[in-house]
């Protein structure tokens, strides 16, 4: 019986294997990103937490991203707690159970979350999760709730933490598991996603409140094509709305268009366009072009915009579409694959900066994962 066990097990686990793939309902052809909401209608966001840190600096995001009673934001927060020993994983609906999950960062963070809604009555929705999961499955909670509640942007933390003493990030503090959370989850997500780092936790977090008018952000969107990047201009299009934001776009572009896919290009023309043609009459917004040979020229032109201003925010797409000249000689650098090559220079301390840095994805299609473009 013991052999006859074993002989089933060794068959049957690898063809389960084969035959199922439980991340496969995440993957769909509707498109759920900014990009494609209708404007002046709600947006879905989910805001995942992994402690205390983390709850400020995504707060910060939300009220930059400029949230009104004509284009309000339902919020789903997930707050995200790794499961120890052989407990059964727990899913917690705060807003269906009274029986919550209690420890000290649940009661900080849940009553953090009241009080950011209560503030926020006339724009923003909130709802509130808790799930109690090992590391290696957090990316399907989190998959299932954007999938189940059409959420259009899922906001992820870094996996270093900054310290407020310091900006630079080789004496952050790691969130074990984090990075490959991360990671799961831009393979699989059914909407667009974005990575928030933060390199000086301080600064960021010190919000100011729309009637002050007196504390000026600087916000940089650094544009290399692609849907990556369409998706991350959309949101920049909605944080320039808010009143204390200022922006400057830079497109790159590649010397003679060398390496360029003209399908992409074209609508990249055709999504700057359309914001720059919305925000031309705007004095908050600065619009740019910078033609480059290869990627050390890249680095030199956004070295040079962090020499000339103060960023408070950097914006840019993760990865797909960017066409290859732009980045080339760039690719030994690479330390955190999940931010890409723009992302993963712009946390490093090489990049002398203060500023954090917001690395956008837009959703993959289900028919889009296995084009070698998509994958890129």
């Amino acid at each position: 019986m013991v052999t006859l066990t074993i002989i089933v097990t060794g068959i049957t686990s690898p063809i389960i294997d084969f035959l199922y793939d439980p991340t496969r309902p995440y993957m769909i052809n509707k498109k759920r990103t900014i990009q494609h909401t209708v404007q002046e209608s709600e947006l879905r966001i989910l805001a995942c937490i992994y402690d205390q840190e983390s709850v400020a600096s995504l707060f910060s995001l939300l009220d930059f991203a400029n949230p009104t009673s004509s284009n309000p934001f339902t919020v789903f927060a997930l707050y995200l707690v790794e499961l120890l020993g052989r407990a059964a994983p727990v899913f917690i609906d705060h807003a269906k159970q009274n029986e919550d999950y209690w420890d000290t960062n649940n009661e900080a963070i849940h009553n953090a979350i009241k009080l950011y809604e209560e503030a926020r009555t006339d724009c923003i929705f909130m709802n509130f999760f808790t799930s109690i999961t090992p590391q290696r499955t957090m990316y399907q909670d989190i998959c299932e709730i954007a999938l189940l509640n059409k959420v259009g942007f899922i906001i992820l933390p870094f996996h270093k933490k900054c310290i407020e003493d310091g900006n630079d990030f080789s004496t952050a503090i790691l969130r074990p598991g984090v990075q490959s959370a991360n990671a799961n989850t831009l393979s699989h997500a059914p909407c667009s996603v974005g990575i928030l780092a933060c390199k000086n936790a301080a600064a960021w977090g010190s919000l100011p409140t729309r009637s002050s008018n007196c504390i000026r952000r600087q916000f940089a969107m650094l544009f290399f094509g692609g849907p990556d990047a369409r998706e991350a201009l959309s949101l920049a299009d909605h944080m320039v709305e808010h009143p204390d934001v200022s922006l400057v776009v830079v497109r790159f572009l590649a010397s003679e268009y060398k390496g360029d896919d003209e399908s992409e290009r074209k609508l990249d023309d055709g999504v700057v366009t359309w914001f720059w043609v919305k925000n031309e009459r705007n004095d908050k917004v600065v619009y740019k072009e910078v033609v480059v040979h290869n990627g050390f020229e890249t680095v030199s032109a956004v070295q040079s915009l962090n020499d000339s201003v103060p960023i408070d925010l950097w914006i840019t797409g993760r990865k797909n579409g960017i066409n290859p000249t732009l980045l080339e000689g760039l690719s030994e650098w690479t330390d955190n694959p999940e931010l890409g090559l723009v992302g993963d220079f712009l946390v490093s301390i090489d990049f002398n900066t203060s500023g954090s840095v917001l690395v956008v994805q837009q959703q993959v299609l289900r028919d889009q994962r296995a084009s070698p473009w998509a994958c890129y």
